[in-house]
């Protein structure tokens, strides 16, 4: 029960509470693509600045809205002066907006929740099928194997057709067998 409450204090003082991100170096330039259009900034200059590095970034904030450049808008961006880190043919964009929440600390609406144990027991759910649950665990079998190509193995066949017959080398006679 205390470990219990102290999860709910905790988690009430994480919400009101907004702890400071750990930054690394300058912050990420917005800029536009069209006149008058949406704010973006480079995902990697983003992941770089809040130390995510790799695409955790991504991993970590599912909820933003992420595009790639098409090659119009890059020439563009390369026309304006922002080239050094657009040139690269995967530039995932960011909207600036979500950006700030998440400097801010305001990232609750970005991160992915995972569903408790409470909030789904509240609420049940129709089963197509009744299947006795069964508290072993069996590994799941692959669908596939590397021998999908032969799929029944040959028996090698140890019946002899025809009786061999066996030379005798010294005497060059030939030996029938019994």
């Amino acid at each position: 029960m205390r470990e219990l409450l102290w999860s709910y204090v905790s988690l009430k003082l994480r919400k009101t509470v907004k702890m400071a991100l750990r930054t690394y170096g300058d912050k990420p330039i917005s800029f536009q693509i069209e006149e008058g259009g949406e704010f973006y900034c480079v995902g990697s200059e983003v992941g770089n600045y809040l130390r995510l590095f790799r695409g955790s970034l991504y991993k970590k904030y599912p909820g933003m809205a992420r595009r790639t450049l098409t090659n119009e808008e890059r020439k563009r961006l390369i026309d304006n002066g922002l080239g050094a880190h657009v040139l690269s043919s995967s530039v995932s964009l960011l909207k600036a907006s979500e950006v700030e929440d998440i400097i801010e600390g305001n990232d609750d609406k970005y991160v992915y929740k995972a569903v408790s144990v409470s909030q789904e027991l509240a609420t049940p759910r129709e089963s197509k099928s009744k299947k006795p649950h069964n508290q072993s665990w069996l590994p799941v079998m692959p669908n596939s194997s590397h021998l999908d190509a032969v799929p029944q193995a040959t028996q090698i066949s140890r019946t002899r057709v025809h009786n061999k017959k066996a030379i005798d080398t010294l005497s060059k006679t030939v030996i029938e067998p019994l």
